[in-house]
């Protein structure tokens, strides 16, 4: 009895060691851009601009994981097809006071395109938007890259799809959309 117990605590202790912390953060800024109605140079794709508040006493841990998930329930899209890219907005924003042209010195945001994050996903009935951001995220935490957000951008693959329109869904992102990061106190990586 005395081996099965001191056996399983070995195990509790090294799982948590293995697998890390876990902590869900909130989103700290939201919104969404669209280019005008009249912008015909190119299908730009809506902007979703999302901001986290990452605690300074992740400085010293090791990430392991972060993503960004949220759940994507909308019937209204079933099997559409959506690129979707991820980007580092490089200007701080204010949700309150954000269009496609400011406060950005580029129409649509100033984002960092040589750091991006590309995904093909099809929505069904009942899925979730689950997107890998532990480059992006140890960017903010370990390497100096100012944390003003990420830029997601959503374009339409099969052109039939009905127009995205983000903005209804933003009050529901708000209440879901979740950066999930997994640390540990073990050496950080540069």
């Amino acid at each position: 009895m005395r081996f099965k117990l001191l056996l399983t605590a070995i195990i509790l202790v090294s799982s948590h060691t293995l697998f890390g912390a876990t902590i869900d953060l909130p989103v700290q800024q939201l919104d969404a851009i669209s280019p005008p109605p009249n912008d015909r140079i190119a299908d730009h794709g809506v902007r979703l601009l999302v901001q986290f508040n990452l605690p300074d006493s992740l400085a010293d841990k090791r990430l392991i994981y972060a993503e960004l998930s949220t759940p994507m329930q909308l019937p209204q899209f079933r099997d559409t097809i959506f690129s979707i890219d991820v980007f580092p907005i490089e200007t701080p924003w204010d949700e309150d006071h954000i269009t496609w042209l400011f406060p950005w010195q580029n129409p649509g945001g100033d984002i960092d395109t040589l750091n991006a994050f590309k995904r093909f996903f099809t929505i069904g009935s009942s899925d979730s938007l689950n997107l890998d951001l532990t480059e992006l995220t140890r960017g903010w935490v370990h390497e100096g890259l100012p944390n003003c957000g990420c830029a997601i951008i959503f374009y339409h693959i099969n052109q039939r799809a009905p127009r995205f329109n983000i903005d209804n869904l933003l009050p529901t992102l708000r209440s879901y959309l979740r950066l999930r990061i997994v640390f540990d106190n073990g050496p950080i990586a540069h």
